[in-house]
């Protein structure tokens, strides 16, 4: 616009300047009146002068041969004025271009001649100007793109040629814009190569040949545009595209399918990587080893290496008294002191506390969510459940959100599916996010082997499975999740307890006064005063010949094939045939395993060798089962360790004894320590708890403050809090 408005100031300058100099043409003429001009073109002039156009154009044009600068010169100005019928401004430019062409042909001493008519370069570059001014404003009144194309082929002002080259390729670039087609852009882009549109164009062209060509949105046209167009700008869209299309039910066998069927797309790695996610739900050695030895075509061996030194490297909560990190297993520092609080690590991440809430870090240090939480709950199986605003949502590995937060409460992913509750109501959804079970329950537990326990409004119990149908009605007070799909679980119906399976069968129809817990296949019920064993299959195995009592649910469990059993006031040992292995002689038993049993007579312990003879008398106030040769006693209070011939290795003065490996975590009265077997001091005394962290390291707090990690296995302090 600014350009058009300079070409239009200098129409006007060049206008005036043109009128000025047709007056000095009118004056030079009358000062030169008294000269005598010969032949036609004096004449043609004197015409032109009083707006004789007839006879000056007649004139002019006789003059051509012999003067046709002059002639050609006056014919111009004839066709470009508009005071005449003649006006034709082809015809100015056609002569106004055979007299800029032959002025500088003329001799020089006829020079002064011509400009008695007031012909000089002057007049004839304003009579250029003025014709191009003319062509330039007819083009404008045409608006078309092949007017402004016949004044850039016909007209040479370069100012001119700018502004209309500019105004024809805007107006080009808007009928393609109109049309919106591939075709017409890379037609403009072709015939308009230097505009300034021309990138526009070509970027135009891409997108609408790749919407036109893809138009139906099935994998095969996008396949189809690959292979034609392997250089489009648009070409990651469309693997884009193939790779959702082809992935849509977030199956490994359909991302595998993908990888094989495209191994030129660009998403080929996502696939890997969200392969890798669905197959290692949890991040331990395991689980990455498991991944490794199944997809050796992994592309990031490289990074599953690193992640699996990660996974078995273990982190342990430091402080310098002021923010949290933490420390390998050797001690070193891996995560910088930035934190408010943290948590340990679970499936390859941990809760930190930051300025504005709760987040998750990995072992990097990284953290992977985007914004703070109120609260959270650890990782489990590749998700996490987090708090925010008093609601609840999941969030992937990756620290996105799978739900967002507008739940009353989310249970933990299990078999696939977690359950929520909102508005009182409880649902199921899947990994994807997607209602697989409707809001209709007052209650709901997670899925474990393929059913999940749910209640009506009435608070009534049922069994559902992962498809939301109903395997029994609304009845039972109470039913227990399943542990395992061999065995059957226990309910509650109107105050007595059954067995029911997975198809919503009552075993037996038989419903009894209590029921434990299954064990080595059998389980214990309550007939009255009296309990058994049955199988899974209800069967009754072992005789209702025991007397029940209350512990008896919770002791009474088989274990490694043996259980404890009451009668009367006594305690014995049977097999699972039933079958006697320590009679009832005891008033209670330790668990039957090793060579030596703990027993209890007449108030004290002792140990039975494995024919029920007495191994060590009854002398203690307690006793644990011996672990290889050693067993931890304890008299009056006060605990000590005895070998297996009842000998004291450690005298029992301790307020407290836990066995750890091969060494013994000691209380002497408010404080702690650490012991060998032998009874020597391994840590002195001065801690004020001691927590056993994993199989290797335990957490030390200090009487005076501060704490420290101990590693039992190597004998070493990997860290220890800095004191003020």
């Amino acid at each position: 616009m600014q350009t058009i408005s300079r070409a239009i100031l200098t129409y006007y300058f060049y206008g005036m300047k043109f009128f000025l100099r047709s007056v000095l043409v009118v004056l030079i003429a009358a000062s030169i009146s008294a000269f005598v001009i010969p032949g036609k073109l004096r004449k043609a002039f004197e015409a032109l002068e009083v707006y004789n156009y007839f006879e000056a154009k007649e004139l002019f044009y006789k003059s051509l041969k012999n003067d046709s600068v002059p002639a050609s010169y006056g014919l111009s100005v004839i066709y470009s004025r508009s005071d005449n019928p003649f006006t034709n401004i082809d015809s100015a430019h056609k002569f106004i271009n055979v007299a800029e062409r032959n002025f500088n042909l003329i001799d020089s001493t006829i020079f002064s001649e011509y400009a008695l008519f007031g012909l000089d370069s002057s007049a004839l570059a304003d009579q250029i100007s003025v014709v191009d001014s003319l062509g330039f404003s007819r083009a404008k009144r045409a608006r078309t793109v092949q007017s402004w194309n016949a004044f850039i082929s016909d007209f040479d002002d370069p100012i001119r040629r700018i502004a209309a080259v500019r105004i024809r390729d805007s107006l080009a670039f808007s009928q393609a814009l109109k049309v919106d087609s591939a075709y017409e852009y890379l037609q403009f882009y072709k015939e308009y190569p230097n505009s300034r549109q021309s990138y526009e164009s070509l970027k135009l062209y891409h997108l609408r040949l790749f919407q036109e060509f893809t138009e139906e949105g099935t994998i095969e046209v996008f396949r189809a545009f690959l292979l034609k167009y392997p250089e489009s700008p648009y070409r990651s869209v469309a693997q884009e595209k193939v790779y959702f299309l082809q992935t849509a039910d977030g199956e490994v066998d359909s991302y595998l399918r993908f990888i094989t069927e495209n191994p030129d797309n660009s998403f080929v790695n996502d696939a890997w990587a969200r392969i890798y996610v669905k197959e290692v739900k949890q991040v331990n050695p395991e689980s990455i080893a498991r991944f490794t030895l199944k997809y050796p075509d992994y592309p990031f061996m490289e990074d599953l290496k690193r992640e699996f030194d990660l996974a078995v490297t273990r982190y342990y909560p430091i402080t310098n008294g002021e923010k949290w990190g933490f420390a390998d297993e050797s001690g070193k520092k891996v995560i910088d002191f930035r934190f408010e609080w943290i948590e340990g690590f679970s499936d390859g991440f941990a809760q930190v506390g930051v300025e504005n809430g709760v987040a998750y870090i990995d072992k990097s240090g990284k953290i992977i969510n985007i914004e703070a939480f109120d609260d959270g709950y650890a990782f489990t199986n590749g998700f996490a459940i987090v708090e925010k605003d008093g609601f609840y949502g999941i969030i992937n590995r990756e620290g996105e959100y799978l739900v967002t937060p507008e739940y009353d409460d989310i249970g933990e992913y299990s078999e696939g599916l977690f359950y929520a509750e909102k508005g009182s109501l409880f649902g199921f959804f899947n990994e994807k996010a997607d209602l697989i079970i409707p809001f209709q329950f007052s209650d709901a537990t997670s899925f474990n082997v393929g059913m999940a326990v749910v209640s009506d409004s009435t608070g009534k119990k049922a069994l559902i499975d992962k498809s939301g149908l109903l395997r029994t009605d609304f009845v039972f007070d109470w039913i227990e999740p399943f542990s395992t799909s061999e065995l059957p679980t226990r309910f509650k119906l109107e105050g007595n307890y059954g067995l029911i399976n997975r198809e919503g069968q009552i075993i037996n129809d038989t419903v009894y006064a209590g029921l434990g817990a299954f064990g080595d296949g059998l389980v214990m019920v309550v007939s009255e005063s009296s309990y058994g064993y049955l199988n899974a299959l209800g069967d009754t195995i072992i005789p209702f010949r025991y007397d029940f009592k209350e512990k008896a649910l919770k002791e009474s469990i088989f274990q490694s094939g043996f259980a404890k059993v009451f009668q009367k006031d006594k305690v014995g040992i049977i097999d699972t045939t039933g079958a006697k292995v320590f009679p009832a002689i005891f008033e209670d038993i330790g668990r039957f395993e090793g060579k030596l049993i703990p027993i209890k007579k007449r108030g004290k312990w002792g140990y039975a060798d494995l024919d029920v003879n007495l191994a060590i008398p009854y002398n203690y106030s307690s006793a644990q089962n011996f672990r290889d040769t050693t067993a931890i006693v304890s008299l009056k209070g006060k605990f000590g360790l005895i070998d297996t011939l009842g000998n004291p290795i450690i005298s029992p003065v301790f307020t407290n004894l836990e066995r750890l490996d091969s060494l013994l975590i000691a209380r002497n009265d408010s404080t702690w320590g650490l012991l060998e077997l032998s009874g020597d001091t391994l840590l002195p005394f001065e801690y004020v708890k001691i927590d056993v962290l994993d199989k290797h390291v335990i957490r030390l707090e200090r009487l005076k403050g501060g704490f420290e990690y101990f590693n039992f296995r190597s004998m070493k302090f990997i860290w220890r809090e800095e004191s003020e």
